[in-house]
């Protein structure tokens, strides 16, 4: 390998020894200090490369040549210093030394260029940019989406009142296969201190104040807002660039694929889910009882207002790809019917349906809650 001399501190060495070490620091920040690591490599990638390992000067001359083997001589910085300032290199006779056609080599006291190609440390920065490119169409991508929704995937999954299941009601059945386009939804409900982010931009309206309602209730932040009537959980979900779920949506992501009964399986299990109580429950209060994705609360609580007009026969008719329910109505569909009142086990059933009277679109009960979902295509 062809070795150099630098002008100034007289050191023999190879400039490719330090950028080999310039890496190994561009990993070892990366490793530890990421945020140092990417302006350390973009900063590195702008400089030159190829410096004399010692005092970091880029001015350096082969030793091959005659002045080089003058400047071996003197090893001493300061004599180096002190010859080149006298001229002392300019008296050396240059010996004919054969040249390679190449007309475009620099003198042995010019700068030894940047090579041409790609360094380890260039790499590393295309690979930041990449990232960093990537990172923010994903941000853009999902800028309506809180780091609290759960993905439901695309596919298949058992709707309706199960074979097992003796506690069905008519408007449950026929238990049949629907698909669904993938989708977010939300993983705990709608809280107060989210809701009331809404109402103080403007974006959203009180709900109703009163005995078990939630609004205005100290202490009540994490709770799920209640007492909201559809349109007021419909509006919320459009400010925050969502809607509300299908009860199919509802339902596939309260009980997976499989058909089963409850969130959590198919035997009821008491400890899973918040109901007879005083008060709603903070959301996530019972994670032993989310369903197979992770959403919580899907039996408990309060319930969910969906965005489907009622119909006690619409499954007798409804289709087997994304459905949306009936056109019209008077009723909306709400979801989860065991809430935090309630002592009625089989109201926690994933496949119970409810939307008859008096749950108009703007009635907001003690049990009314909601969540949103995002369409994984948006």
């Amino acid at each position: 390998m062809q070795e150099y001399i630098c002008t100034t501190c007289g050191s023999v060495g190879t400039p490719e020894k330090i950028k080999r070490g310039y890496f190994l620091i561009s990993i070892f920040l990366w490793l530890f200090f990421i945020i140092p690591g990417v302006f350390y490599s973009l900063w590195r990638a702008s400089t030159k490369r190829e410096v004399c390992p010692k005092c970091k000067n880029p001015t350096m001359i082969p030793t091959d040549t005659p002045k080089g083997q003058a400047l071996l001589r003197f090893q001493n910085a300061q004599d180096v210093t002190r010859a080149i300032d006298a001229k002392a290199v300019s008296s050396i006779s240059e010996a004919p030394m054969p040249q390679p056609e190449d007309t475009e080599k620099p003198s042995s006291l010019q700068q030894i260029p940047d090579k041409k190609h790609i360094t380890p440390i260039a790499i590393s920065a295309g690979i930041v940019v990449v990232i960093l490119i990537l990172a923010s169409i994903y941000l853009y991508m999902n800028k309506h989406t809180s780091e609290s929704m759960v993905y439901i995937p695309a596919g298949w999954f058992w709707m309706g009142c199960s074979p097992n299941d003796s506690n069905c009601g008519d408007d449950e059945k026929p238990y049949h296969k629907v698909y669904l386009s993938a989708y977010f939804i939300d993983k705990n409900d709608v809280t107060v201190d989210e809701y009331t982010r809404c109402v103080n931009a403007g974006g959203c309206t009180q709900p109703i104040t009163g005995q078990y309602c939630n609004w205005g209730v100290s202490g009540r932040g994490d709770h799920p807002i209640n007492c909201v009537d559809w349109n007021q959980a419909n509006t919320y979900c459009q400010w925050r660039g969502k809607e509300l779920p299908t009860e199919a949506q509802w339902e596939k992501a309260a009980r997976g694929t499989n058909g089963r009964i409850y969130p959590w399986g198919n035997e009821w299990d008491a400890s899973k889910a918040c109901f007879n109580q005083s008060s709603t429950c903070a959301v996530g209060s019972y994670p032993s009882g989310a369903s197979p994705y992770g959403v919580m609360d899907m039996a408990g609580n309060v319930w969910d207002w969906c965005r489907d007009w009622y119909d006690a026969n619409y499954y007798a008719s409804s289709p087997d790809h994304n459905p949306t329910g009936p056109d019209s109505g008077r009723y909306r569909v709400f979801r989860g019917h065991l809430s935090w009142i309630t002592d009625y086990p089989p109201f926690g059933r994933a496949s119970r349906r409810g939307g008859d009277a008096p749950y108009v679109p703007s009635h907001g009960g003690l049990n009314n809650g909601f969540r949103c979902i995002r369409q994984a295509s948006k």
